[in-house]
């Protein structure tokens, strides 16, 4: 089996969002014709089911791939299985507390309001990693941050899953193939939150936290970390918040109503032996996903998610 972009074990997994072909405008068509013939005369090899995880609603490969594979006798399925709340940001702070609802827009004001009075005379300071010191200070800050927010290492408890982003965070903050915006909030000097951001051309995508438990009553330090990067996004000219995956209530809050989903396409290839064994590998599938879930709620600092 090939995977490309996904399929880690689960303790390992970057989980990846907005995967599929990379296709150059105006070629989606003709690719997912010439990528369905290659697959279902088995020119790349024999194949029982082809299982895309992670596509966006927004692609329009997803629809070509579907109705290509299906004209060649594929049973072809795609289903939702994630809700992506995302923000068009307008060109001013001003312009998104206006477009906010009276209760959004009171609890953006009342968050920073409440911050500022637990911060003091001294307020509350946004930093952002700059340099190899500050990304390795920032680093362990929001590992530290994710591991008091979920009461154990959460995602970062796997080695492998660590090694990755060691990796990757230098070179995006060197800007190739992106920028980090490893972000934490401090309050008397001391970091209360911090967020794992990505931008790409103006789109800034919001990976991974964690935050302070013991604050005051009414203080939430995850979110306002969450709405001064949003601030701080405008101010610098980005297109676009993403809060990825998961369609958590604070993401709904800040958001202005839009979203995407993630999709994932599965295709039993036109012989006897795939469609004889495809109920079994869904049913297999569900199973799986039940009881990732029972470990995930009998456990729940080993498989957060972004928040």
């Amino acid at each position: 089996m090939l995977r490309v972009g996904s399929g880690e074990p689960q303790d390992d997994e970057i989980f990846s969002e907005y995967l599929g072909p990379i296709v150059a405008s105006g070629y989606e068509e003709s690719a997912a014709q010439g990528f369905a013939d290659l697959t279902c005369s088995d020119e790349m090899g024999p194949w029982d089911e082809l299982l895309m995880p992670a596509l966006s609603s927004d692609d329009a490969m997803v629809t070509h791939l579907r109705d290509a594979l299906s004209a060649r006798g594929a049973l072809v399925d795609v289903h939702a299985t994630h809700e992506c709340p995302y923000l068009t940001l307008p060109s001013s702070w001003d312009e998104y507390l206006s477009r906010l609802e009276g209760p959004r827009r009171y609890l953006v004001r009342r968050t920073l309001r409440d911050l500022d009075a637990w911060a003091g005379p001294g307020g509350a300071v946004l930093r952002r990693a700059g340099d190899a010191a500050e990304l390795e200070r920032g680093w362990a800050i929001l590992k530290a941050l994710h591991a008091e927010r979920w009461g154990g290492p959460g995602v970062f408890g796997s080695e492998r899953f660590c090694r990755f982003h060691e990796a990757v965070m230098p070179e995006l903050l060197r800007g190739h193939g992106g920028s980090l915006d490893l972000l934490w909030l401090e309050v008397a000097g001391e970091p209360v939150a911090a967020a794992y951001n990505i931008v790409y051309r103006g789109h800034v995508q919001f990976y991974q936290s964690g935050r302070k438990l013991e604050v005051p009553k009414g203080v939430r330090p995850g979110l306002a970390l969450q709405i001064l990067a949003i601030r701080r996004a405008i101010e610098a000219g980005c297109k676009s918040y993403d809060f990825l995956a998961q369609a958590d209530q604070y993401k709904q809050k800040l958001a202005l109503g839009e979203s995407r989903h993630l999709l994932t396409l599965s295709a039993v290839a036109p012989t006897l032996r795939a469609r004889a064994s495809s109920d079994m590998r869904r049913t297999a599938r569900k199973i799986l996903s039940l009881a990732r879930g029972w470990k995930s709620r009998a456990r729940p600092a080993a498989a957060p998610s972004r928040s």
